[in-house]
């Protein structure tokens, strides 16, 4: 169903939205019911006044199709990617980085006082992050043709990529070769998972919805092929990892994860760790829940800490076990594979809680933590809007947070990694 439009509007750009641009108000318009109406729109920046065409995607959500911009912020700049606009990945690359980290921070702010009613500052870690090719896993979507890129803003269509300025040179070294050497296949692939670790490139291929089933003879050729830019190459079929290939050769098992969950910014990661170290240095045992395959649950394993990490992923528990037993680990470390949903439902968590949950937060976790056993909740979070509801609950049963610590991990995009460490008196 086509977007009912509204007309012609001017908007007001207000501050940055979580997850929608940027809002605003509308000053201007023929129809004076639309005066003061709230409203998104993309690339702009506070302060500008933007006329454009106001379209109601959904009840009571609008957008503005930007048509012209009647006043420039000072924050301003050229953007250095020649994709920025057609490509739906980055959506700040128009504004200086010193007015990202700003606009970022007053968008937590703000989320806390609006969701939790909560007060506090909000600081930025003061160690300093590359603004480009900080970026060391990343998903390139294909054409029929095979080309790889990424998606338009709100759409399915691809702009191919020839380089992408938040990935890391590895990364950007191995794409023309992987794309050649895929795009022969066409269709077959849907996306395809780049990843740099330990100096090691590292590759997946996911197949389209539709392909029923893959043959080996018909691959083989072509992981042979990606060898000479991949240690690592892996097929994964209907979102099971199907063939393997080690340094072109086919293996039964691949001990590395590729493409599931870690952090991407190398250097922003080792800042989180830190800080999940200083916020468990009065525990002795902690339970980490989505700890993947222990990002925390080592650093604080290596301090003499004994930790219980609960992850759903079967493939990074079992990564992780092996990384236990080469560390010697076993008495002071020990990894379950069960959603920390089913866990917190039927096991007491200990005194000290470590969290680091997806996009969608911990709310039963968070629900399930009582203070006269759990004193200290360390809390990492990419999701301000999640991480302000689930410490809304834990505020209500009486634990305070002092402050919220922020740490780029991504630059010329909206999102943040913050991290908040609340504790029950």
């Amino acid at each position: 169903m086509k977007p009912k439009s509204h007309g012609i509007v001017t908007l007001e750009i207000l501050a940055l939205a979580y997850g929608n641009g940027f809002v605003g108000k509308v000053v201007a318009s023929e129809n004076q019911e639309l005066i003061g109406l709230k409203a998104f729109c993309d690339y702009t920046a506070p302060g500008e006044k933007v006329t454009g065409e106001l379209i109601e995607e959904k009840r009571k959500f609008f957008k503005l199709r930007t048509e012209r911009i009647e006043n420039h912020s000072p924050a301003r700049q050229t953007p250095p990617c020649p994709y920025f606009g057609s490509c739906g990945g980055c959506t700040m690359q128009h504004l200086q980085y010193a007015e990202q980290r700003k606009l970022k921070a007053s968008m937590v702010s703000s989320l806390l006082k609006m969701h939790a009613n909560i007060d506090v500052p909000v600081l930025w870690h003061e160690s300093a992050l590359p603004e480009f090719n900080y970026r060391r896993r990343v998903i390139f979507h294909t054409d029929r043709a095979g080309k790889l890129g990424f998606y338009y803003p709100h759409s399915w269509r691809l702009q191919p990529i020839e380089k992408c300025l938040i990935v890391t040179d590895a990364i950007n070294a191995a794409l023309p070769e992987v794309e050649t050497i895929v795009g022969a296949f066409e269709a077959t692939f849907g996306d395809v998972v780049i990843e740099e670790c330990n100096g090691k490139i590292y590759v997946e291929l996911r197949t389209r919805p539709k392909i029923k089933s893959i043959q080996a003879e018909d691959f083989r050729a072509l992981c042979h092929d990606l060898s000479s830019v991949a240690s690592v190459v892996t097929i994964a079929h209907r979102g099971k990892q199907e063939m393997m290939f080690l340094d072109g050769k086919q293996v039964s098992n691949i001990e590395y994860p590729v493409g599931h969950f870690s952090q991407v910014n190398e250097k922003g990661n080792q800042i989180l760790q830190k800080l999940v170290i200083d916020g468990c240095k009065d525990a002795s045992e902690i339970t980490e829940l989505y700890s993947g395959a222990g990002n925390f649950s080592f650093p604080l394993a290596a301090l003499d800490k004994k930790v219980t990490a609960v992850e759903v992923d079967g493939a990074l528990v079992t990564y992780a076990n092996t990384l236990v037993k080469e560390k010697n680990l076993q008495e002071r470390l020990q990894f379950i594979e069960r959603s920390t949903e089913k866990y917190v439902r039927k096991v007491p968590l200990l005194k000290t809680v470590v969290l680091d949950p997806p996009r969608g937060g911990a709310q039963e976790a968070v629900e399930n933590c009582k203070p006269e056993v759990t004193k200290t909740i360390v809390y990492v979070s990419c999701s301000a809007a999640t991480f302000a509801r689930d410490v809304k609950i834990l505020v209500a049963k009486g634990y305070a947070i002092d402050k919220v610590i922020l740490v780029d991990m991504f630059p010329q995009g909206h999102h943040v990694e913050l991290v908040g460490v609340l504790n029950f008196q």
